[in-house]
């Protein structure tokens, strides 16, 4: 932690991302004033005018969805805000160290964890106990916020689409009792053992796991479990994750907080840009597998085509949206940055 400390006042030098996913689809729905208007009032009525709502409004949630699936209808923009909303106010009460009680109590933040994980369960379980609704009824308001997902989930998904959603929420929620771990542990870990925690906890398989309701197809199980798909999911994961671990740098470092695979690099490394080239090539990898996943499904799955298709389009513009999406947000402390084409800039 004293050495990560040295990177506050160095110049971090966002790395080409552009020409990386350069071709890849991108956009913008139209339906982001109507799905904002339902969204604040969702959260308003489950947060209450407090400092958490303030702090998920800023992070609008509604422009990520919009971002990341562009082409998707209201009702599944609506699940997708819900869903980041989620991830950001749940996470939130763990990972603040100066304002979290949870950050720096570890038997507490584990009831925490285990308190989600029922309320969890209690939607998504394929036959849950005939009380478990009406117990979830009683939880604190961060594990309330995920009452609008699993509502949807229980009954938009099909059993392999909220089989799989469900293991991803179950293992972001547990990944961030590893991460918590490392926190207090105050060992740096490797960059092996951060990447294996690091893909629970940003949540962003989570938000993989929707992919196919988002953009309105079933690719059903034999395919969604095939390694090629799984590649491409995996891959996806490591691209919008890594990528915030750049963004968020800065922030991190104000809280502090050090697991970032920036950070860990940097303390591997002990030099700032070769902690950076080592990320990009860790990005430069994850497109190469996603481009190569899906040429090998196109080639296998010939009579698929058009739904697969739906399917890597739909991972591209998670990456895409969510480059787009951190431009804009004040979460990152980016300034107004427009562009990730190798000049950028951040004074950390």
């Amino acid at each position: 932690h004293k050495f990560v400390q040295t990177l506050k006042g160095q110049v971090l030098r966002i790395p080409d991302l552009d020409s990386l996913v350069r071709g890849w689809p991108k956009g913008y729905s139209p339906h982001y004033e109507a799905v904002k208007q339902v969204h604040n009032a969702v959260m308003s009525k489950l947060l209450g005018p407090s400092k958490r709502y303030k702090t998920l409004i800023a992070c609008d949630c509604v422009y990520n969805a919009c971002t990341w699936f562009p082409n998707a209808s209201f009702d599944a923009l609506c699940f997708a805000s819900y869903v980041t909303s989620f991830l950001f106010v749940w996470d939130d009460e763990l990972d603040i160290p100066d304002t979290s009680r949870l950050a720096k109590n570890w038997t507490a933040a584990e009831k925490y964890r285990a308190d989600t994980i029922a309320h969890v369960h209690a939607f998504l379980d394929e036959h849950p106990p005939q009380d478990a609704r009406t117990r979830s009824c009683r939880v604190e308001t961060a594990i309330a916020s995920f009452n609008p997902v699993g509502e949807a989930a229980a009954f938009r998904f099909n059993r392999g689409q909220k089989g799989l959603f469900c293991e991803e929420v179950l293992r972001y929620i547990r990944a961030t009792g590893a991460e918590q771990r490392s926190e207090l542990s105050k060992q740096a870990p490797t960059i092996d053992e951060y990447l294996e925690t690091r893909m629970g906890t940003s949540g962003v398989a989570a938000v993989a796991a929707t992919i196919e309701y988002m953009v309105g197809i079933d690719l059903g199980d034999q395919l969604r479990t095939d390694s090629d798909a799984v590649s491409i999911f995996n891959a996806t994961n490591c691209l919008v994750s890594i990528m915030n671990d750049l963004f968020s740098l800065k922030k991190e470092l104000e809280s502090p907080f050090y697991n970032n695979a920036v950070a860990v690099l940097y303390h591997q490394h002990r030099d700032l840009q070769i902690a950076v080239n080592e990320t990009y090539k860790l990005l430069a990898r994850s497109v190469h597998d996603l481009e190569t996943a899906a040429a090998n499904l196109y080639r296998r799955f010939p009579d698929r085509r058009a739904d697969l298709e739906k399917f890597v389009a739909g991972a591209q513009t998670m990456v895409t949206g969510n480059m787009e999406w951190s431009k804009k947000i004040p979460r990152y402390k980016l300034g107004g940055i427009t562009k990730f084409d190798g000049t950028t800039e951040v004074t950390l």
